[in-house]
């Protein structure tokens, strides 16, 4: 299956509620190494993925798995990398209306309701 199959196909019915970056590359289709590219640009750009994490003293622990929220957004922004090349993506990313779309609220709205969570 060709990667932009897999991540459209992709489903968050068919991960953990906490789920590992390996887990995840392998559920999209992609490696590691791509996951984390996306998963920092995330961290940089997108409200609240952080905030989900654990704890530790003042420090998010970012090494812990992730909830389904965060593997939704990281799902998103590589399709969206793909759709639109990276540099574009990170550009966009610089716009707050744009990164409205990766938020809680619209992780949300968009998955209310639905048994099939693919884009």
């Amino acid at each position: 299956m060709s990667q932009s199959l897999a991540i459209m196909a992709f489903s968050l019915e068919s991960l953990d509620e906490i789920t590992s970056k390996i887990e995840l590359a392998k559920a999209l289709g992609t490696s590691r190494q791509t996951l984390n590219i996306y998963h920092q640009l995330a961290c940089l750009y997108i409200d609240g993925f952080v905030g989900n994490y654990p704890r530790v003293g003042n420090r998010a622990y970012t090494r812990a798995g992730m909830n389904k929220y965060q593997c939704w957004v990281l799902g998103k922004l590589i399709y969206e990398g793909m759709r639109l090349t990276y540099k574009v993506l990170e550009a966009k990313l610089e716009d707050l209306d744009y990164v409205e779309n990766f938020s809680y609220k619209a992780y949300i709205k968009t998955n209310q309701g639905k048994k099939d969570e693919s884009y």
